[in-house]
């Protein structure tokens, strides 16, 4: 024993400086860091491509919604529209279309399914002209791709990667707010966005988890929600509806204990 610990020691005592070295490693090899690099690329590339005298982009935008809360990564107001943007940091192959509910990434002969990114951001649309209290015609969803995935199949050009977001914004030229509307608007989120920050954060995964314990919609994959019967023979009772309504109707009744 005390051999072992005296060669761990000298071994420990010779190649210490190898320690920080894996640390560093280890940290820009994780999804996180990754993930972050990749949302600041796309901060910098509104930043330094999209002129803010037109455009004003809030960043990690938390608003209550639906009982809970949804975290936005990205909202941009402009005379020509507002965009609700999702970012996604993947790698491999994408394969997905704008009406199925999973899309399919394969990395390294390996399939893995995520939801599709159009629907989780519809949610996010949502919330923010609910928020404004406008109709969702001057708002568009769009989703950025900033890892190293490549798309097999056609996607949408509301979905791109890297760069291609800021182009298919700029695409955009048509004028459907003032410059007084479109200061209101930037007024209103900032003043319902909850406060940016870690509590901001572990509240909303809470409300995640709590979510997740929520059935879920077979069709567009949402956590459904209690709703109550306002007419016919089920007047007063309650039930699971898709808070996708009317888009989706998908409904069941709630199981009693």
């Amino acid at each position: 024993m005390d051999v072992a610990s005296t060669i761990t020691g000298l071994l420990i005592a010779k190649f210490w400086w190898l320690l920080p070295l894996l640390l560093v490693w280890f940290i820009v090899e994780s999804a996180w860091f990754k993930g972050k690099i990749g949302e600041w690329a796309v901060k910098h590339s509104f930043k330094r491509h999209l002129n803010p005298e037109h455009y004003t982009v809030l960043h990690d935008l938390t608003l209550p919604f639906n009982g809970g809360t949804t975290q936005i990564d990205h909202v941009i107001l402009s005379p020509y529209g507002l965009f609700v943007i999702e970012t996604k940091n993947y790698s491999g192959w994408i394969y997905g279309s704008v009406d199925e509910s999973i899309w399919t990434q394969t990395f390294h002969r390996k399939k893995f399914r995520f939801q599709n990114p159009l629907k989780q951001n519809a949610k996010h649309v949502r919330a923010v002209t609910e928020a404004l209290g406008i109709e969702p015609g001057g708002v568009c969803s769009v989703v950025i791709f900033t890892g190293s995935a490549k798309f097999k199949t056609a996607m949408p050009e509301n979905v791109t990667s890297r760069s291609g977001g800021v182009l298919y914004i700029r695409r955009w030229n048509t004028v459907i707010f003032t410059r007084e509307q479109t200061s209101k608007m930037v007024e209103t989120l900032t003043d319902q966005r909850l406060p940016p920050g870690f509590t901001t954060n572990r509240s909303h995964v809470r409300h995640l988890k709590e979510a997740a314990k929520s059935p879920r919609c077979p069709q567009c994959q949402t956590p459904l929600a209690i709703r109550t019967a306002k007419k016919g023979p089920k007047a007063g009772s309650s039930f699971w509806g898709c808070p996708n309504f009317p888009k989706c109707r998908f409904t069941r009744p709630i199981k009693q204990p």
